[in-house]
């Protein structure tokens, strides 16, 4: 009882700090983790192929149809092809491969069709016709097979609608392709480019390097990283002198411990014992809390979920704090107030 009436104003500090670092380490660590979810039930072997002309040549007269063929026979194995139609659909071509995406029926395309699988929002949008569903597209109308219902990935916008892919169209724009291996898709490409010299190509892995994927994260979660930061800086300010007052409240102690022949090290190592005991309640606390105002979305519109490597992770921030502080603050404490005996060790 004694040690936590002594205590009061550093536990209710740390509390603060464990809640805010709780819900900032699971931030984080999720936003990290939907990094490394592709867009589009895309498997982390996908590549992206941007196709283009020269600047001479603006305008090509090659197909989507021949790029899909060279593709086709350049491997056997299964294949999906995805191509930019518009900022909210895609077109896509199936060789053998299912639609990688969360339908309500589990329905698929049939080859050959010209199919739409739509997001539930845009059921507005279906025509009817011989009692058929139909989504017109560019003056065309694809049949309507399946909803689905996108998944936020947080590095791009969600698509609303997905139809199949027309061969006709233009061979330039941007594909993702899923199922081959770089060097298939780099011969195909190459193949094409002789049959049309000015055909510009770039393929690039989708899955983000460490590097890109911390980039991605600081940019979506900005706030959080800002005022962890600001945090830091806080408690680099502050922790010192909460500590040291905390020493001072327990002067009598101290000295009742020197008189009966203790060392510096046997007083400075059972502050620590009971200093770390007030952080860990204090951070028990704290991680209640947080999952508290997580529980009644205080903070939806920045943090999503509670993440127990988050909480891991900001236990062992505060234990690193808790530590250091109380080995600098007794040091201080030493310095300026000498409350350890001349040669005492």
């Amino acid at each position: 009882m004694g040690l936590l009436n002594k205590s009061y104003y550093i536990i209710a500090y740390y509390i603060v700090v464990a809640t805010f670092t709780c819900l900032a380490f699971s931030s984080l660590i999720d936003s990290y983790e939907q990094t490394a979810v592709l867009p589009d039930g895309l498997s982390p072997g996908s590549m992206r192929v941007t196709v283009s002309m020269s600047e001479e040549d603006k305008e090509s007269s090659m197909k989507t149809g021949r790029l899909i063929k060279k593709l086709t026979t350049q491997s056997n194995d299964p294949f999906l092809l995805y191509k930019d139609i518009s900022s909210y659909g895609k077109a896509f071509f199936l060789q053998d491969h299912s639609l990688p995406l969360s339908t309500a029926n589990g329905h698929q395309p049939k080859q050959g069709h010209s199919v739409v699988v739509l997001d539930h929002e845009m059921a507005h949008n279906i025509r009817k016709k011989d009692g058929e569903k139909y989504f017109r597209f560019n003056n065309r109308d694809y049949e309507v097979i399946d909803f689905f219902t996108p998944k936020d990935v947080g590095m791009e916008l969600a698509r609303k609608f997905f139809i199949t892919l027309d061969p006709t169209t233009n061979v330039t724009g941007m594909y993702e392709v899923d199922g081959l291996s770089m060097d298939s898709v780099d011969h195909a490409l190459k193949s094409l480019q002789k049959e049309e010299p000015s055909l510009k190509f770039e393929v690039t892995p989708l899955r983000l390097t460490v590097s890109e994927r911390l980039e991605h994260v600081i940019q979506d979660q900005l706030v959080v990283v800002a005022s962890l930061l600001v945090t830091i800086v806080f408690i680099m300010m502050s922790t010192i002198g909460t500590t040291t007052a905390w020493i001072d409240a327990r002067r009598d102690e101290i000295y009742a411990r020197y008189l009966v022949g203790a060392r510096f090290r046997d007083v400075r190592r059972w502050l620590l014992k009971e200093y770390l005991f007030v952080v860990f309640g204090s951070f028990a606390v704290g991680a209640m809390c947080a999952f508290l105002l997580l529980a009644v979305g205080a903070f939806d519109k920045v943090v999503t979920s509670f993440d127990g490597r988050g909480l891991v992770t900001a236990l062992a921030f505060c234990l690193l704090i808790g530590t250091s502080t109380l080995v600098v603050a007794t040091w201080i404490d030493q310095r300026k107030k000498g409350i350890i005996r001349k040669g005492s060790s």
